[in-house]
């Protein structure tokens, strides 16, 4: 199981658009933040997103979040073969051109892919197989081309922690009679004197 320090984070870009013809369309901003960067599946991730298209002169006609997953093989003779899988996918509504936006939005870490959605596989890094996850969050703009433009977007990659189910309504069994044991007193004497502790300083020890 992988491990990593548990922080907030935050992402931006600034994409200069272009439409068909590379005519100037202005510049969109993305900003976000997640309030960490490790989930488990089915937890809620909470993101703070800002969207900027003041200086724009395409509409943003939805914000899309996407669960990622990216999944690399490396065979014997080093060749590498990347894999990309969509988990999830959610949408909110954009903003107009010379506008701007501040919202807050909770995705759930599911897996809209498989019958079980908590289904997700734990984050693992090895040097053969190697399974990571990352967020994609875009700003979708409304131009007739933008092939020669980049798209405001960014990527939070996250950690994923094993699924661990919690039954709320556990109930014993019917001939569960558990026993309370004593407490017990353990004395141990303890030597507070280590020769060897004298014979440091001594080289021929």
């Amino acid at each position: 199981r992988e491990s990593m320090p548990i922080k907030n984070d935050k992402q931006e870009m600034v994409a200069h658009v272009k439409s068909c013809c590379c005519i100037d369309q202005g510049t969109s901003k993305i900003l976000c933040y997640f309030e960490k960067n490790g989930y488990s599946p089915g937890e809620d991730a909470n993101m703070h997103c800002c969207v900027d298209a003041k200086e724009s002169q395409a509409d943003v006609t939805k914000v899309t979040v996407q669960l990622i997953n990216k999944i690399t093989y490396v065979s014997k003779s080093n060749h590498r073969k990347e894999f990309f899988n969509t988990l999830l996918s959610y949408s909110f509504p954009g903003i107009a051109k010379g506008q701007e936006m501040e919202r807050t939005h909770s995705v759930k870490i599911l897996n809209d892919k498989s019958p079980d959605k908590t289904d997700i596989k734990p984050t693992c890094r090895g040097l053969k197989l190697s399974s990571i996850y990352y967020l994609k969050v875009e700003a979708e703009l409304d131009a007739s081309c933008t092939c020669c433009s980049d798209l405001p977007l960014v990527h939070q990659p996250i950690l994923i922690y094993p699924y661990i189910p919690v039954n709320y309504n556990w109930s014993p069994p019917p001939n569960w009679n558990p026993e309370q044991m004593p407490m017990l007193n353990l004395n141990v004497p303890i030597n507070m004197e280590n020769p060897k502790l004298n014979n440091m300083g001594n080289p021929y020890y």
